[in-house]
């Protein structure tokens, strides 16, 4: 053999030697890594609308990429398509449109999305919607109020245009079969169209799909908090990866707790992820005290920490609606896998006999309704008007919220968590008769509800009660409450649950449910306010668990006064509000064994159940006609956010105090009685009462109202006088005008 034959056969040795190791390595996976584009792509803006009447939209293939929809209205979104058809200020059931809507929007994801695992997110459509991705459908979803997300990875075209097409059918008086029921049989107004966010997010393969942290602050300094972290292999392979779960005080960088661990994620499936951690000198979350905490979690690629046990494994499907899961925020710029947090607080909601128990001490609601709704805004309310709202019911003294009857935008549970304020969160299931409830389409619509409204807002400690809805019709053998309350007790173990109960249905059994929620409306639909006592004494030799009042209240028209004896004014004056909510009140509280209850409501809101609608059976004599048709007039604040005589008596009512009478006497320059003078009252430089006009005496009358320091300015035209008084009594202001 040549040397050149020797070298020859060498080179070609080794050779196949090297393709010999390349071949044995090739089962060898590369670890998962990040994505080029983590992050949320914001599809919020102004979209293409136009109504479809005859419901032709789909026949002329309004989804379509080529079609053209130049013609059609441009509509914001978030929005209702509402306000594309009347003035918000005289609403009637005529010129509201509630057929069908459709929406068109383009955009162009950016090519270093294309390796990313991108969703279609959207916070909330009203009412049933499907979608179309490039002229391709891609799913459907019924409900309002509530997420629905699709992957769309496969669908998109990365660096061109892309057309998004929705059909959107609203509620109205022939819907069958839904979660609200045909309209007329609930009250409150339909807000259509796309009202919530609408983004892209994308991920990287493997990703945080859910987390739900929580905690016990009452088993000492160092509080066990538990994590389970829901981890998404979108993938078509099989990775080990590591699992880091940090606890840090909010707003703060620097873990004070870590852990991590190592755990399998099968191909094209979602793990959950489930770690222990005790949190030293724990702060805990309360109204007087609302400290909270960050959980963030972490994929790391490295596969090192100890082993976890992976549970609940579940084939991840990506043609069909995604399972519903926590409000998260996704970090950006981490050079982890993928990377999440979410806030919580360390708190514990219990029941105890009769008493609910906030960390080991009893809870008293003093609380307040709230419909999420604005004037001319409709669903789609800023962060100025929550915090504002939230102010005044701070002012108020109250500690409590019901967001009656649907999950709110959850940016209003965030300030909840940061100010302090215990809710009482519902499902949107409202007025469903017994026959609905036992019709398997109705039960699975209400647990998706159910489930989607859970899954969101678990890591928000204000949300102490969950409620399975708003005044059906008694339950009777029908075991639609039960199942629903097990859905929300299998994903989230930690909160109490019960539905408010319409006035009469006080004996229905309901043996799952954690406490009993009464509508009662005595001094208003039925009886004497004093005939409240007997019922809630039957309450509680029927139940033996906690009792709060769900809704109880009057409506009043703002400025509307009689100025006599408040118990005999017409109803809708703010004279007799004020009465039966301080009588109700006071009632409720001389019966032992309740847990305080929610005034209904906040703030007036429109429904179109109102156009003539009058008080009923108590006292026949004062039943008079809505003063302001298509609104609901309960409000101790109006649709402006302006107070009533009645939110200085729950102010006073829910402060603990004694509450008087305080007449305010406008007089002329010449002492002759001052008729139709402007009243506005003012206590530590916040207008509390305004526009409160003099009668033919130049007398107005303040009822039930605090012992506080009042400012009082009295205006007809260019004419004004001002005076203070320290309340101590029933009192007289008297004002005298200025030449």
């Amino acid at each position: 053999m040549t040397e050149i034959t020797r070298r020859v056969t060498s080179w070609f040795m080794l050779f196949l030697l090297c393709l010999l190791v390349l071949a044995c390595g090739s089962d060898k996976k590369n670890p998962p890594t990040r994505a080029e584009f983590v992050g949320r792509v914001s599809l919020n803006g102004i979209w293409k609308f136009q109504a479809d009447a005859d419901d032709a939209g789909k026949t002329a293939a309004w989804f379509a990429s080529a079609y053209d929809d130049s013609e059609w209205l441009d509509a914001a979104v978030p929005g209702n398509w509402n306000y594309l058809f009347r003035d918000d200020q005289t609403p009637t059931s005529a010129t509201d449109y509630d057929g069908v809507g459709w929406y068109r929007t383009t955009f162009t994801p950016d090519v270093s999305m294309k390796e990313s695992v991108v969703k279609l997110h959207f916070g909330a459509v009203s009412y049933k919607t499907e979608l179309w991705l490039n002229g391709e459908p891609i799913g459907e979803h019924e409900g309002d109020f509530v997420p629905f997300e699709f992957d769309v990875s496969q669908g998109l075209r990365f660096g061109e245009e892309n057309v998004l097409a929705l059909r959107v059918e609203a509620l109205n008086a022939d819907s069958v079969g839904t979660i609200p029921p045909a309209t007329g049989r609930y009250d409150y107004w339909i807000f259509s169209g796309v009202h919530r966010d609408v983004y892209l997010e994308a991920t990287s393969q493997i990703s945080v799909f859910d987390v739900f942290a929580y905690g016990d602050p009452t088993q000492g300094s160092g509080a066990p908090v538990h994590v389970d972290a829901r981890l998404l292999n979108a993938g078509g392979e099989s990775f080990t990866v590591s699992v880091r779960v940090q606890i840090m005080n909010a707003g703060e960088t620097d873990a004070l707790v870590s852990e991590l661990r190592r755990v399998v994620v099968p191909k094209q499936s979602t793990v959950t992820v489930s770690t222990d951690l005790i949190v030293p000198d724990a702060k805990a979350w309360s109204p007087s005290s609302p400290s909270l905490y960050t959980c963030r979690v972490e994929v790391l690629a490295e596969g090192e920490g100890g082993p976890a046990t992976a549970e609940d494994t579940l084939a991840y499907d990506p043609s069909k609606k995604l399972a519903p899961h926590a409000s998260l925020s996704l970090l950006e710029t981490s050079l982890a896998v993928d990377a999440v947090e979410t806030r919580f607080g360390i708190r514990k909601i219990e029941v105890s006999g009769r008493d609910i128990l906030l960390n080991g001490k009893r809870v008293h609601f003093r609380g307040v309704n709230r419909h999420d709704e604005y004037p001319m805004m409709g669903r789609v309310v800023p962060d100025s008007v929550y915090r504002e709202d939230l102010r005044k019911l701070k002012v108020a003294n109250v500690n409590s919220i019901r967001t009656a009857h649907y999950p709110n935008e959850p940016r209003f549970y965030r300030l909840c968590d940061e100010l302090g304020f215990l809710v009482v969160e519902e499902a949107p299931v409202i007025a469903i008769l017994q026959e609905e409830m036992k019709t398997q389409p109705i039960k699975d619509l209400a647990i998706d509800y159910t489930e989607r409204m859970v899954h969101r807002d678990k890591n928000h400690p204000s949300i102490v009660i969950w409620s399975a809805a708003d005044e059906p019709e008694p339950y009777a053998d029908s075991d639609f409450n039960s199942l629903q309350y097990a859905a929300m007790k299998a994903i989230d173990p930690t909160r109490l649950v019960t539905y408010a109960r319409v006035m009469m249905d006080l004996f229905a059994e309901d043996p799952d449910a954690d406490l009993v929620m009464l509508n009662p409306y005595y001094g208003w639909y039925v009886g004497e306010p004093y005939k409240q006592t007997n019922y809630l004494q039957a309450a509680l030799e029927k139940w033996d668990k906690p009792i709060v009042l769900g809704e109880f209240g009057s409506g009043a028209a703002k400025g509307v006064r009689s100025n006599i004896a408040p118990e005999t004014s017409d109803h809708y004056t703010e004279d007799y509000q004020a009465y039966q909510l301080y009588e109700t009140w006071r009632l409720t509280e001389a019966v032992e064994g309740t847990s305080g209850g929610f005034v209904w409501l906040y703030a007036d809101f429109i429904s179109p159940t109102r156009e003539f609608y009058k008080s009923m059976q108590y006292p026949t004599s004062h039943k008079i006609p809505n003063p302001v048709p298509y609104n609901n007039l309960k409000g101790i604040v109006d649709r402006n956010r302006v107070p009533k005589n009645a939110f200085l008596t729950v102010m006073g009512m829910f402060g603990g105090g004694a509450l008087h009478h305080l007449t305010v006497d406008v007089l002329a320059a010449d002492g002759t009685p001052s008729t139709g003078a402007e009243v506005t009252l003012v206590i530590d430089d916040e207008e509390l009462v305004a526009s409160q006009l003099t009668d033919a005496k130049g007398k107005t009358v303040l009822w039930y109202i605090p012992e506080l320091a009042y400012t009082a300015t009295a205006t007809v035209g260019a004419k004004s006088a001002t005076g203070t008084i320290q309340l101590g009594g029933d009192e007289t202001l008297t004002l005298r005008l200025a030449e």
